[in-house]
């Protein structure tokens, strides 16, 4: 990856004034850094984007792809925002641990675009999620069990829960694949009102069903619920509630088409970063934005002091939750 800029003042478009006394807090603002800032503000840059996330790294490449000139900012000292992997040695092959996004679903079809474009598709590698680890350990109901041994646990529960006649095996066994799914991935607190969801019409609808294709693995428990409920999409529409909500977490972590990035996810951000001309200012925190006749005044806290500074246009990239 480039070198980027992790520098305190910040610079605008000769109107910027300042809203505190500067100072460093023990650290000194350096020249160089302060002349890359005036540079910037020189050049009459017209778009600021705010975060440098993959979000604020697709804005601001699709930016200049339609020939607008821009400048990034960034309130921490890294880029990549909810991507950020963490590498154990310097060989792509060396073992990653991903602290925030891992994997991608091969349906999306924008973010598998950027990949090809960026020269990525040839390092997709399959993801194979918790899920697909037999010797993970679940809670369950009767406390925790290895993966491969909690189908039968949480059959047990329904049998107790429903008469021995009311059900088919199979579909206790989908029954019960979809609760070790949803106690795996849903909070706790939302666990119970999931199995109430499960309880009543979703099973009357899967009795009727010929589930025999769909099982891999009838001893372990395993069944295929994302080619189910593709096959038969009414399902969908018998899952109420808070079922319905996590549903599509629950298919997108059955599905087979999960892929990852050799070498971590980063790599996507990286080899973004260093398609772009634009300028990436880090330990820059916008707090403030007010909209002119003529522009955007900005907010910009850096370094102890905090400026504002105007461009024409503001793409504002932060999650909302953080904004």
């Amino acid at each position: 990856m480039r070198d980027l800029p992790a520098v305190f003042s910040v610079g605008g478009h000769g109107r910027e004034h300042s809203s505190h006394r500067a100072r460093t807090r023990g650290r000194a603002v350096p020249s160089s850094a302060v002349t890359h800032d005036r540079a910037i503000a020189a050049t009459g840059v017209p778009v600021a984007v705010i975060g440098a996330g993959i979000a604020g790294l697709v804005t601001a490449y699709e930016l200049e792809q339609r020939g607008y000139r821009v400048v990034i900012l960034e309130g921490s000292r890294r880029i990549g925002g909810r991507i950020y992997s963490h590498r154990f040695g310097g060989d792509a092959d060396s073992p990653v641990a991903e602290l925030g996004a891992m994997r991608i679903p091969a349906g999306h079809t924008y973010t598998m675009g950027y990949i090809a474009t960026l020269g990525l598709s040839d390092e997709l590698r399959p993801f194979h999620s918790l899920l697909a680890d037999e010797n993970a350990y679940l809670g369950t109901p009767t406390g925790y069990r290895r993966l491969r041994d909690a189908p039968a646990a949480l059959l047990a529960e329904l049998r107790r829960r429903h008469s021995v006649d009311a059900y088919r095996e199979e579909t206790l066994l989908f029954a019960a694949r979809l609760s070790l799914i949803v106690d795996a991935i849903a909070p706790p607190a939302q666990r119970e009102s999931l199995r109430r969801d499960l309880s009543a019409r979703l099973l009357d609808l899967v009795e009727r069903i010929d589930l025999r294709p769909y099982l891999a693995d009838r001893d372990g428990g395993r069944i295929d619920l994302h080619g189910l409920f593709v096959a038969f999409p009414h399902l969908r529409a018998a899952c109420g509630g808070d079922l319905n909500t996590f549903l599509d977490d629950i298919l997108t972590e059955t599905s087979p088409d999960l892929v990852r990035v050799r070498g971590g996810m980063a790599r996507i951000v990286e080899r973004l970063a260093r398609r772009l001309r634009a300028p990436i200012l880090l330990g820059r925190e916008v707090v403030g934005l007010s909209v002119k006749p003529d522009g955007v005044a900005i907010e910009v806290r850096a370094g102890g002091r905090t400026v504002v500074h105007h461009r024409e246009h503001v793409v504002c990239t932060v999650p909302l939750p953080l904004l």
